[in-house]
């Protein structure tokens, strides 16, 4: 298989073999549905972090052309409100864990669009889907559609 690795485990002869999706977080069962939700998951996960992305970067550069002389931290908190219509306390709130997250390791240093981007994906869709994780890495995936 070109497009899959299998993974080790049990060698005996009647042992099922396990094959392990590229980019995607659970070992799967060939043959069982198991495989096609884990896919269909983390299909669902790429496309909504592409579309979240696209759309703050887009909300960004709108921001910076109105109104140039916005600080970073008002401009991350208005493109949460402008992307999640969340009131603007709420924003604050966000930017405020997505800081203690992210800019607090390894070293303290102010939080990244990137990063902040990241965040909001993940939070929001851990709370909008009622999901417990993520297949994908979407830090890795976010920093595609994100100029530095």
């Amino acid at each position: 298989m070109k497009t899959a690795q299998l993974t080790g485990g049990d060698l005996s002869p009647d042992a099922e073999p396990r094959v392990k999706p590229p980019g995607f977080g659970k070992d799967c069962t060939v043959g069982d549905k198991l495989q096609l939700r884990c896919l269909r998951k983390a299909i669902g996960e790429y496309f909504f972090a592409r579309k979240g992305a696209r759309e703050m970067v887009a909300f960004r550069r709108q921001l910076l052309r109105s109104n140039p002389t916005l600080s970073r931290q008002a401009l991350l908190v208005r493109v949460d409100m402008l992307w999640a219509g969340m009131s603007e306390g709420e924003s604050r709130a966000l930017l405020q864990q997505a800081q203690e997250s992210f800019g607090e390791w390894p070293s303290h240093h102010e939080i990244t669009f990137k990063n902040f981007v990241v965040f909001v994906l993940v939070s929001t869709y851990l709370r909008t889907r009622c999901a417990t994780g993520t297949q994908p890495d979407l830090q890795r995936l976010v920093a595609k559609w994100i100029p530095d």
